[in-house]
């Protein structure tokens, strides 16, 4: 019986019909040895989307190129200016401050003073200028060396600038001068302790290149608005001072000189 269904379904394929049918399944019969029956299904065959990349053309690569060298061109730039403000830092610090020890120079002095004078007259609050002599310093450039001189030299200034409030002003003036300019300070009756405070900060021994020194200074003192009311008067009067301090003797403060030993400005 199944014999004949499967030689009917051959003959007339259009018959079959029912639940289990499935119109998307071939029947294939092989005729060479017995026959079989089974269903292929048919793949089912996925969209695929080819992407094909063009050679960009000699007008992008012509603007690519351009770009690349904008950018060497910045980074050459950036390089240039970096340098730039590296020598304008090092021709800033040359011009006002003292290449030795670091403090500032003359001209970083007067102008830091020209600033604080009229704050000073503002508050009311008076103003000091010591400018200080290391006595006898060559004595120990001929019997150390400049070298060791030198190295002294920068001692002193960092005990100057480690002795000052932030607001203050240590510099060297030049050689074996120093510049302190103590701002707002309460009455002109403390800068004698002030002084004699620098005297014991500066007469603690040095070691140089192994060997122990101690030095001293002359100082002399000049009072804003006492003494002098503009960087020109100030300093001669501190001068002056100084000098009468040195002739005195070693380790000597002369301050608030009497009106008859002023210098005229």
């Amino acid at each position: 019986m199944a014999r004949n269904m499967l030689n009917r379904a051959l003959k007339h394929p259009e018959t079959l019909h029912g639940d289990n049918f499935k119109p998307a399944q071939n029947m294939e019969v092989k005729k060479t040895g017995a026959r079989h029956m089974h269903a292929a299904p048919t793949p089912h065959k996925q969209a695929r989307t080819v992407v094909r990349y063009k050679q960009p053309s000699k007008l992008v690569l012509h603007k690519q190129r351009q770009v690349d060298i904008l950018i060497e061109w910045n980074v050459c730039l950036q390089q240039k200016l970096l340098e730039l403000r590296k020598k304008e830092a090092q021709s800033y610090y040359l011009a006002y401050r003292d290449e030795l020890t670091g403090l500032p120079n003359r001209h970083l002095l007067e102008d830091r003073l020209n600033q604080a004078l009229p704050q000073s007259q503002r508050r009311h609050k008076p103003l000091a200028v010591l400018l200080l002599n290391i006595d006898d310093f060559t004595r120990v450039n001929d019997t150390l060396g400049r070298v060791n001189g030198d190295k002294l030299l920068q001692e002193v200034a960092q005990r100057l600038s480690a002795g000052i409030r932030g607001a203050d002003t240590a510099s060297r003036y030049g050689g074996d001068e120093f510049v302190i300019v103590l701002q707002e300070i309460e009455s002109p009756h403390i800068v004698p302790a002030l002084a004699a405070e620098v005297h014991e900060r500066l007469g603690q021994p040095y070691i140089i290149d192994g060997h122990e020194i101690r030095l001293t200074v002359s100082i002399g003192a000049a009072i804003y608005p006492d003494d002098g009311q503009t960087y020109e008067e100030l300093m001669k009067q501190a001068d002056h001072a100084m000098y009468n301090a040195k002739n005195t003797g070693r380790g000597v403060s002369i301050l608030a000189l009497p009106q008859s030993e002023r210098v005229n400005p």
